[in-house]
């Protein structure tokens, strides 16, 4: 017999958690190790019986559950988190996501959209909801785009040679520069965007559309 998931809901809405608790305890292999409502809670949950996903509310007393996911993550990094709340702002799903969860849905989810997330998580996958996903990639793409639009078109024509392998040397022939100019623009470049490298900057180029992958 396989082993049980080992499930922990950490949330401050003692009514909400126990209706959560009764829906996962219907799946046989789900088992509901504790709830807590705080991090002092959660803590005093993990050092007697640490779970294999924890189903954490953003909205609780004192600290968040964002900062408490960060936290747990860096001393615990092979919990799984699942953020379950009400907030459905670009900020709170990217800061949940720089945090180092492995998903994210809303509290109006149904029962098998919530298994769905918990299975998916526990194979090594990033879950998160249809209406969660929508509103993290618009408007990451929207940034994206933002950052684009903001370089100068030699930045661009340099990004676009970048992208083809061209070294320095060879983008200063093509575009009648010096070796240092080039340099220099693409350091300007990289600072715009928030790059550190000529691998991050081919990353961009193809996250945001200028540039796509040959076949």
């Amino acid at each position: 017999m396989e082993d049980k998931v080992k499930i922990l809901i950490v949330d401050d809405h003692k009514i909400f958690a126990e209706g959560i608790i009764r829906l996962l305890q219907s799946r046989s292999d789900y088992e509901i190790i504790g709830h807590a409502q705080n991090e002092a809670e959660l803590y005093e949950k993990i050092s007697t019986n640490k779970p294999d996903i924890i189903i954490m509310d953003i909205g609780l007393q004192r600290k968040d559950g964002i900062e408490i996911s960060r936290k747990l993550l860096n001393e615990m990094p092979n919990i799984k988190i699942l953020i379950l709340s009400m907030h459905s702002s670009y900020s709170y799903i990217s800061r949940s996501l720089d945090a180092g969860v492995s998903g994210y849905i809303l509290k109006d989810a149904c029962y098998y959209e919530l298994c769905h997330a918990i299975d998916s998580i526990l194979q090594d996958k990033t879950f998160l909801s249809e209406q969660i996903a929508s509103v993290y990639h618009k408007t990451q793409q929207h940034e994206l785009n933002f950052k684009l639009d903001n370089l100068t078109e030699l930045e661009k024509k340099i990004l676009k040679l970048t992208v083809e392998e061209k070294s320095p040397k060879e983008i200063s022939l093509i575009l009648n520069l010096s070796q240092k100019e080039v340099i220099n623009k693409k350091l300007e470049m990289m600072n715009k965007l928030g790059v550190e490298s000529d691998i991050k900057l081919v990353k961009f180029a193809l996250k945001s559309g200028f540039a796509k992958l040959e076949e």
